[in-house]
């Protein structure tokens, strides 16, 4: 079934879909464009469908949860390094 929004025709699980994901990034502009007679453009349209396709909202979410995961590692690693560093550079200066 295709829902209209203002003079857009576009199928109702997309126009939420799109509203999400755009309020989630405060895009407020960006959702009154939504309901502008104009329409979107076909590549705003297109990089929908293909986040849609891949998972939508929940595997940007996922993926967003990752890369902070990955984040807290590599700050971990670092730290550990520079701890590391910092005791070979204080070895040295004793010989």
């Amino acid at each position: 079934m295709v829902w209209q929004q203002g003079k857009l025709n576009i199928p109702h699980h997309r126009y939420k879909l799109i509203s999400s994901a755009l309020q989630s990034l405060n895009l407020p502009g960006s959702i009154q464009a939504l309901e502008r007679p104009a329409g979107l453009p076909p590549s705003l349209l297109k990089k929908a469908e293909e986040v849609e396709s891949e998972g939508g909202v929940q595997r940007i979410q996922s993926l967003l949860t990752e890369v902070q995961r990955l984040s807290k590692s590599n700050s971990k690693l670092l730290s550990d390094v520079r701890l590391i560093s910092s005791l070979l550079d204080s070895l040295k200066e004793r010989n």
